[in-house]
């Protein structure tokens, strides 16, 4: 059915693995199961414009798999389910509660974790799945909430989650940080919800405390070098014959949205990079005329942003 939600599932416990079919019978959802870590991202190669949603359950054989995630530019809605023997391996920073029968999912998990996968991810507990189902006759209602949070937070995570969290990894980040990934997986899976089972979709839904203004001093800074070192890269390969200079533009744009950046801050950045630009043509004997040409890359870009906030604007239903 076009309209089902599918979830990929790499699961090793059979209670959960039961659990799991249990409470996705419905028509909602197409369940995809698979076995080991390669099936998965084979499954994922080919499919993962088609997935909506992985569940994993949380174990030492978890953290490959993710790096390969991470690696091949991997990012989808997860439930990561966890248990006792995970935790113990990998334990939780303090203050960090996982879904949970007293902590439902409409609770936002905070932000300031280290994750398993990416920040949007939702942690459970495998008690709190498990524990009440000889009482429970309706157990998908539990595991669709989980999941429908995971989704949920997944099109609300801005691409600088990553760039201002200081406890997350570097390689994590990096998955996070390419923006123009992240972007069109959260294109994609708003219009599916919205289009095929009439969900409004919260896609450039920003958060206000990442915008520029609102950061800390240190934060809004390396945000500003993470901008500019953006933008650089557009310079540089505006007039090459590279095939993917629309991507450095949508990934500085897309910085550049969820951070309320003005356009009198890229202006600025332009100028300062013209004039570091100019300098070293002196030191070569070389004409500056040459970076006139560039005022076309400033227009460029801030017709991308432009274009980017216009789409921003909800459409009438």
């Amino acid at each position: 059915m076009l309209s089902q939600l599918s979830v990929c599932a790499f699961l090793k416990s059979p209670p959960l693995t039961h659990f799991l079919h249990r409470s996705l019978q419905d028509d909602r959802y197409a369940l995809i199961e698979k076995s080991s870590e390669a099936e998965v991202l084979n499954y994922l190669r080919n499919r993962e414009n088609q997935t909506d949603c992985l569940v994993l359950e949380d174990s030492p054989d978890i953290t490959p798999l993710i790096s390969a995630f991470n690696d091949h530019k991997m990012l989808l809605p997860a439930v990561i389910i966890l248990n006792t023997f995970s935790l113990e391996s990998n334990p939780l920073p303090p203050g960090i509660i996982p879904v949970t029968e007293h902590h439902p999912a409409s609770d936002l998990m905070p932000r300031n974790f280290s994750y398993r996968y990416h920040p949007a991810e939702v942690l459970v507990l495998d008690t709190s799945l498990l524990d009440p189902i000889h009482q429970d006759p309706h157990p998908s209602t539990r595991l669709e909430a989980v999941i429908d949070k995971a989704i949920v937070q997944f099109l609300q995570l801005s691409p600088l989650a990553g760039l201002t969290q200081s406890s997350i990894l570097p390689s994590k980040a990096n998955a996070v940080h390419d923006s123009s990934v992240l972007l069109q997986q959260q294109q994609r899976l708003a219009d599916k919800l919205k289009e095929r089972l009439g969900y409004l979709g919260v896609y450039y839904k920003r958060d206000p405390k990442q915008f520029l203004r609102h950061l800390p001093p240190k934060a809004a800074q390396e945000l500003l070098q993470a901008l500019k070192k953006s933008y650089r890269n557009i310079i540089l390969e505006y007039f090459s014959p590279v095939e993917n200079l629309n991507d450095y533009i949508d990934n500085f744009v897309n910085l550049a949205f969820f951070a309320d950046l003005p356009v009198t801050n890229v202006v600025e950045m332009h100028m300062e990079l013209m004039d570091e630009f100019a300098q070293q043509l002196k030191l070569e004997n070389r004409s500056e005329d040459i970076l006139l040409d560039y005022r076309l890359t400033l227009i460029d870009t801030i017709a991308h942003l432009c274009e980017l906030y216009r789409r921003s604007i909800p459409r009438e239903s």
